[in-house]
């Protein structure tokens, strides 16, 4: 039996976060963070456990950070060396912890407030053909239905870092990606969030609609087991991240597959793109069509794994 790694000792999550309490704790976090290379072209590979971190002096890290007073400067430092920042020396960096804390200030998940209001896509709803709309309300959950059928296709967790200073064309790029990679590892059983442990299984839905939203496929449950994020993407959506069947839009299409958004395949939402097989136990098959008709037959068991592929 494996033996689990050691769980003792540390600081708690509590005591972690009490830390961060302060404006000018945040401070230094933003003046640590922000004094790294952004310029992929004058940042050569480095090792992250190199003996000659890079980082600030104690002078130039409190002039960054704006703070006059010695006595103050040094407590709040104080209060966060070893948890998010490390010293070597009379240099300063940000430890691994307090990089994710800093990536996580940047995203603007706690104290960011940006909405969006619905715009019309040029993707078309693959269950009535209606242009879909897109919106990102305060619940930093990017939204794409359907105005006339209320089908909705896509439900992705933005930060809304993500949002400032992008187009519309950008933004639905920028969604498509996360969507992609979120599904590809929650599928594989790998939490986004927590890279925890994924069980997922398949519901066929009622028909009508469930709090004004209308889901025209059968949803995959994807829950980690261990912090509790969950994604209910439709069944043909899981399917379009499966390896094989992106390899055979690929061959399939005259244009860049790569370049289609993730919805805008009518299997991914269409209700007539799947066909149930099996009730006990549940299995189902979902009809992928490329561009020149070519076909695929691609079967997902009860858990929303992908059980086999075949040429149609």
């Amino acid at each position: 039996m494996t033996t689990p790694p050691d769980q003792t000792g540390g600081v708690s999550p509590a005591a972690a976060f009490s830390r961060l309490a302060n404006e000018t704790r945040v401070a230094i976090l933003r003046a640590l963070g922000e004094s790294g290379e952004r310029d992929p072209r004058r940042f050569p590979y480095k090792p992250f456990d190199t003996d000659d971190p890079e980082g600030l002096s104690y002078s130039e890290l409190r002039a960054r950070a704006d703070v006059n007073d010695s006595g103050r400067f040094n407590y709040h430092l104080g209060k966060l060396l070893d948890v998010f920042v490390e010293q070597s020396g009379d240099t300063y960096r940000l430890s691994w912890l307090g990089v994710l804390a800093f990536r996580f200030v940047v995203a603007g998940v706690l104290h960011d407030q940006v909405t969006l209001e619905p715009f019309e896509t040029d993707s078309a709803c693959g269950e009535c053909g209606t242009p879909l709309e897109a919106s990102y309300p305060r619940g930093r959950l990017f939204v794409l239905e359907c105005p006339d059928c209320s089908c909705r296709v896509a439900g992705v967790d933005i930060p809304t870092h993500a949002v400032r200073n992008r187009s519309r064309a950008e933004l639905l790029r920028v969604v498509d990606k996360r969507q992609r990679a979120q599904l590809s590892l929650l599928r594989d059983g790998i939490c986004y969030w927590c890279a925890g442990r994924v069980d997922g299984a398949v519901h066929r839905l009622p028909s009508g609609t469930v709090d004004g939203v209308r889901r025209t496929q059968p949803v995959v449950t994807l829950l980690c087991r261990d912090c509790g994020g969950v994604r209910f993407p439709s069944v043909g959506s899981v399917v379009a991240t499966d390896p094989r069947v992106g390899a055979f839009l690929v061959q399939h299409t005259t244009d860049d597959a790569d370049d289609r958004f993730c919805w805008e395949w009518p299997f991914t939402t269409a209700s007539d793109a799947v066909t149930l097989q099996s009730t006990d136990p549940l299995v189902l098959t979902v009809d992928v069509v490329a561009e020149d008709d070519a076909r695929l037959a691609v079967t997902v068991d009860e858990t929303g794994t992908v059980a086999g592929v075949e040429r149609r």
